[in-house]
């Protein structure tokens, strides 16, 4: 099984903690019907909207905004780009929920990206892969219980089990010196800081 991975990432933007507005335009899915995952996506972006107070446009909504052709194309955006300001303008909302979903054998593997549209920068990534369905749905739970507590700027209580590890860093800004920039670690509840 792999490892739980959580990483979140704030970036410099202008709410200095995560988007309050956030829209869905849709996951990949593999060796699922997407009528069957997309209860899951829904699922988790219902939790996050009721655990971390913000808005979530869904997949459906965003379809209805912008249409089928238009959708598919500002869903090729490549990071970086600037079709994410566009989406962004034309779904009036501040991040994006992105990621897939896989069953392989028995067991789920989700990957959950949530970014802020201007500049394309990670919020928070969720990666887990899971033995079932109810460990699925237990694991988006954890997962939106922890970007609550990201936006709330709130530690992770004990044993909490979505805040494994966290890395946390602005924005970078444009290097004119042509070096790396990179971002500082530290952990949440009981781990060690490094850098």
């Amino acid at each position: 099984m792999l490892a739980l991975l959580v990483a979140l990432a704030l970036s410099a933007e202008p709410s200095g903690k995560v988007p309050q507005t956030l829209a869905v335009p849709g996951f990949s899915y593999a060796n699922l019907d997407a009528k069957s995952a997309d209860v899951f996506v829904d699922y988790f972006t219902q939790q996050l909207a009721l655990k971390a107070k913000v808005r979530v446009t869904s997949r459906a909504e965003v379809m209805a905004i912008l249409g089928n052709e238009r959708q598919r194309e500002l869903l090729t955006c490549q990071e970086g780009s600037e079709c994410f300001a566009e989406l962004s303008n034309a779904l009036g909302t501040e991040g994006l929920i992105t990621g897939s979903l896989a069953k392989l054998g028995s067991s789920f593997v989700v990957n959950v990206k949530i970014m802020w549209t201007r500049s394309a920068a990670p919020v928070a990534i969720y990666s887990k892969r899971v033995p079932s369905e109810d460990a699925l749905l237990a694991f988006l739970d954890e997962s939106a219980a922890d970007f609550a507590r990201l936006a709330a700027s709130e530690p992770a209580p004990p044993g909490a089990t979505a805040s494994s590890g966290v890395v946390a860093s602005p924005e970078p800004a444009p290097s004119t010196s042509g070096g790396a920039w990179r971002a500082p670690l530290f952990a949440g509840a009981g781990l060690a800081v490094a850098s």
